[in-house]
């Protein structure tokens, strides 16, 4: 217990030095205090120490947070960037006048404006910039696109691109993973809606009245919410085809149908990406902490007198195995979050669920669960789409773990496993030991917006039968005898079709 609290006083203080107080998104999880922590390891990586100036980071960080409906990042960020505290971690960086910020929270976002007319400056670019100064045309075009590029990501390429063309690409990933950064505490400011400000923007709020309406009362903050814009439309399009109001473009609405509806695909996948971010960090973070070990092992050999080569050169495969693992991580997770179209491929269903249970792994260990696997050997291969094929086991094996962390009796154990049908078809089983299934949710269970979870949207059960379906292959739920719930789905084979 003394050890815990000298912990939590360590991360108390560091964060304290860099922000010159403790905000209190890092202390909204006071029952679990390591996942405020891992909050702070990804603010560190992707947010204070991204080389990008200070100033254009806060800035931007207090433009995009319009677009968020909880108020409290762009309340505690825009007290950073008038002097309540330090911007972006930086004691040293220049504190902006309250009239600078209103200006910068009246600034006409990309869809009040000729968006074309913001883009081909940084179009026209034959070298990447350096950037830009506040309160400079420069930063008014790299702020549009970027908006357009974290509000509307699926609708963005000209956008990204445009970014990429003006900044390089080095200086483009570390904007995309400061966006990411963004969203990531915008998740998490909505989970704990109990979040209040801090003693000083209450002041800053009191005595600043442009200032706290412009930041209290945006129109745009609903902006943010793609995902229920796109069920919005999704509905939409839904009742137009149920009254046939549009008989001559029912094949143009069939078509906007399916697109909407990978659209919501990809949504679900990098909403369950920003829900397992903390667990992926720490999966990331593994291998890179043992490319390091070995890295300075291998120094060590080398300052021996004489020097160790069999030690260097064993220390240095260590530092090669353990990068291509970190490699194969971000390349897992770049396939799961990327829009591509749907593609069907010969692949091997054991190889897609192994890849699966890598990635979660941190957060069914998390939650006390003990992962069983029965995968039979020789299965043939199936034809489908890999990412949406495990799209479909990320979601099933993230209910399962949602279902078994409020067991507090018995055993938590996740069975996965996969075999042939009668037909010949592989089946793949999903079984856990949470609380099971009441009779009368079984039939409704992959019914678009049903869903037995406080804050659930019902989607993601109803998302895994389409891609099933879109497979031709059938996904269902049954009751087990004991506890838990099993659910399973089956896949035609045959050969790679392009």
């Amino acid at each position: 217990m003394l050890q815990e609290s000298s912990d939590r006083s360590a991360f108390q203080q560091a964060v304290s030095n860099r922000f010159g107080l403790v905000p209190n998104i890092f202390q909204s999880a006071p029952d679990a205090p390591e996942l405020a922590q891992r909050l702070w390891d990804i603010a560190r990586e992707l947010y204070l120490d991204k080389p990008i100036p200070s100033l254009f980071k806060e800035r931007l960080l207090v433009y995009l947070s319009r677009f968020c409906e909880v108020r409290y990042c762009i309340v505690r960020h825009c007290g950073f960037l008038i002097g309540f505290g330090h911007s972006s971690g930086d004691r040293l960086v220049q504190v902006e006048s309250v009239a600078q910020a209103i200006k910068l929270l009246k600034t006409p976002t990309p869809w009040e404006r000729d968006l074309n007319g913001v883009l081909l400056p940084l179009e026209a670019m034959s070298t990447p910039m350096d950037w830009p100064d506040p309160e400079t045309d420069l930063e008014d075009c790299l702020f549009a696109a970027a908006t357009v590029a974290f509000v509307e990501p699926l609708r963005s390429d000209r956008e990204r691109a445009a970014l990429r063309n003006a900044l390089g690409g080095q200086r483009f990933e570390h904007l995309m993973g400061l966006l990411t950064f963004m969203h990531a505490v915008h998740y998490w400011t909505k989970i704990h809606p109990d979040l209040g400000f801090e003693d000083d923007v209450r002041q800053m709020l009191d005595q600043q009245e442009e200032l706290a309406r412009l930041l209290l009362e945006d129109r745009e903050a609903a902006r943010g919410e793609m995902g229920v814009r796109l069920l919005d439309e999704l509905n939409l399009l839904r009742d137009l085809n149920e009254r046939h109001e549009l008989e001559k473009a029912k094949q143009a609405l069939e078509e906007r149908y399916h697109e909407v509806e990978m659209e919501l695909a990809h949504v679900n996948r990098v909403t369950t990406m920003g829900q397992l971010a903390a667990s992926i960090s720490h999966e990331v973070t593994q291998p890179i902490a043992a490319a390091g070990t070995y890295a300075h092992a291998a120094l060590r050999w080398l300052d021996a007198q004489p020097p160790d080569l069999e030690g260097v050169r064993q220390s240095l495969g260590g530092v090669v195995k353990a990068t291509n693992q970190a490699a194969d991580i971000i390349d897992r997770i770049r396939a799961l979050i990327k829009k591509a179209p749907l593609r069907k491929d010969a692949l091997e269903i054991n190889e897609a669920i192994l890849e699966i249970i890598a990635l979660t792994r941190a957060e069914v260990v998390k939650n006390g669960i003990s992962v069983q696997t029965q995968l039979a050997e020789g299965l043939p291969l199936v034809q489908g789409d890999r990412v949406q094929l495990q799209q479909v086991i990320l979601n099933l094996i993230i209910n399962a773990v949602e279902a078994m962390s409020g067991v507090s009796d018995g055993s938590r154990e996740l069975l996965i496993g996969t075999g042939k049908d009668a037909s010949g078809r592989v089946l793949v089983t999903v079984q856990d030991c949470g609380p099971g299934l009441n009779p009368e949710s079984v039939d409704r269970l992959f019914d678009a917006f049903y869903t037995t979870k406080p804050g659930g949207m019902g989607m993601g059960l109803s998302i895994c039968r389409s891609i099933v379906e879109a497979h031709e292959g059938r996904l269902w739920a049954s009751r087990t005898a004991g506890p838990g719930a099993t659910i399973q789905f089956t896949l035609p084979v045959g050969e790679a079709t392009t």
